[in-house]
């Protein structure tokens, strides 16, 4: 029975968000919330969305009168389980960009995770979580803000000489 839920909301995201992307062109409404880049022996986690292609990372947008922080910890918690302490969160700077005919301002936070911990997906929204080598995301399809981020974390590494 919870297959047969879990197969109903998965077409409700991929029915719904494209009625989004239609709004949001219209109204040129930006999307603010918060990215998270969860880090774990060099692996990035990423996930995967019911309704939209590529892999992409942890986030979503910010509820009316959340933090960007606050927003970040409950979006990685209801994407993949992680339920983490706030001393991990390192703001880093903003992703803006343009997605599907929406500004997205997302504040950027990163997590280096000492020992992995277990993920939770729920089959809805997210389909697919798992930790990936830098090359390994680039070597596939992936999400316009994974992109960004990865390089801005290349601009980040020091040339080798």
């Amino acid at each position: 029975m919870q297959h047969l839920v879990n197969a109903f909301w998965r077409t409700v995201y991929r029915l719904g968000y494209p009625c989004a992307v239609v709004v949001w062109r219209l109204t040129k409404k930006a999307g603010k919330g918060a990215t998270i880049a969860v880090w774990h022996d060099g692996r990035l986690l990423c996930v995967r969305e019911s309704y939209r292609p590529g892999l992409g990372l942890p986030g979503g947008g910010l509820l009316p009168g959340e933090t960007d922080e606050a927003a970040a910890r409950r979006e990685l918690f209801e994407e993949v389980g992680l339920d983490l302490e706030p001393a991990l969160f390192r703001r880093r700077r903003a992703l803006d960009y343009d997605s599907d005919g929406r500004l997205i301002e997302d504040v950027l936070f990163e997590v280096e995770l000492a020992a992995p911990r277990p993920l939770r997906i729920d089959q809805r929204e997210i389909v697919w979580a798992g930790f990936l080598t830098p090359d390994e995301i680039r070597r596939g399809e992936m999400q316009k803000g994974v992109r960004l981020y990865l390089e801005a974390c290349d601009e980040r590494r020091p040339a080798l000489v």
